[in-house]
């Protein structure tokens, strides 16, 4: 009686189809135009090591500051990254110029990815440079040679109660995934 039930979903990408396949089925005007903007405005994504989570943390943080949310611990993420790393956490970096724009964190257990912590700077946003769109298509791809099954989307209100969630459902749809709906337990 003290939880609240909450119609909840999340769109699930089949890496078992062609690369070729993925890429169609990914919206043609809001997907892969910003994945061929983004290459054509050199946007470099890498894969995050144990060198570069550092420059990871400290955009994650000036993101949270100009959000006004609690920064993260950085030590305390350097622990988690170590932990968890070896057994199934990755990530992927994406670069403008030399400069970090955006980043995306996601777990691979079992073989199924699911993003968890993007962080995307204002150069990236001011200026098109669409890096979350590239730094998806990567993980896609990673997923694919790496021989993953599915790319959970993580989760997504199904009913909008705001524009930003109506952003936030427009943009995982567009990728193609299957949607699926669960239900939150939530106090």
């Amino acid at each position: 009686k003290k939880f609240n039930v909450i119609s909840w979903s999340s769109f699930l990408i089949d890496l078992n189809k062609s690369k070729t396949e993925l890429y169609q089925n990914i919206d043609k005007h809001s997907g892969r135009k910003n994945i061929e903007r983004s290459i054509k405005r050199n946007v470099i994504i890498e894969e995050i090591t144990d060198e570069s989570f550092s420059d990871y943390i400290n955009l994650l943080n000036k993101q949270r500051q100009a959000d006004g949310t609690e920064i993260v611990d950085k030590e305390k993420m350097h622990i988690w990254w170590k932990t968890f790393r070896p057994i199934g956490l990755s990530g992927f970096l994406a670069k403008h110029e030399g400069e970090l724009v955006g980043g995306m964190m996601f777990s691979f257990f079992n073989k199924y990815i699911i993003e968890a912590l993007v962080v995307r700077s204002s150069k990236d946003y001011l200026n098109k440079l669409y890096s979350q769109d590239l730094i998806k298509w990567n993980i896609i791809e990673w997923g694919i040679k790496n021989q993953m099954n599915y790319y959970d989307l993580a989760g997504v209100n199904p009913n909008p109660t705001s524009k930003k969630e109506i952003g936030i459902l427009r943009y995982k749809k567009k990728w193609g995934g299957t949607k699926y709906n669960y239900h939150l337990l939530r106090n």
